[in-house]
């Protein structure tokens, strides 16, 4: 039996569904946790963690776990305290 994952809606026009989350449970979860992603709904995933973050909570493979599982994955990372560079776009 697979966790449903807690996700938090953000308030957004229509089309489309907006949402944030804690973030996934690592290592040998996270192929369970991204096909439970999947299973909500979740089509795109956007991870904030730098790649500090991602190798402390075993996250280094959510990339490919993601995509596996059928989501568009993009990393934005921000350091902690931070602020998004204004340079960056999730296109990049």
């Amino acid at each position: 039996m697979r966790l449903k994952p807690t996700l938090y809606r953000i308030p957004t026009p229509p089309p489309g569904r907006l949402s944030t989350m804690p973030r996934p449970r690592g290592n040998d979860w996270l192929d369970d946790e991204m096909n439970a992603l999947r299973d909500t709904g979740v089509d795109v995933l956007v991870c904030l963690l730098t790649s500090t973050e991602a190798a402390e909570l075993g996250l280094t493979g959510e990339a490919v776990a993601a995509i596996n599982a059928g989501l568009e994955f993009h990393a934005f990372p921000i350091d902690d305290l931070g602020v998004p560079d204004h340079a960056l776009s999730l296109s990049e």
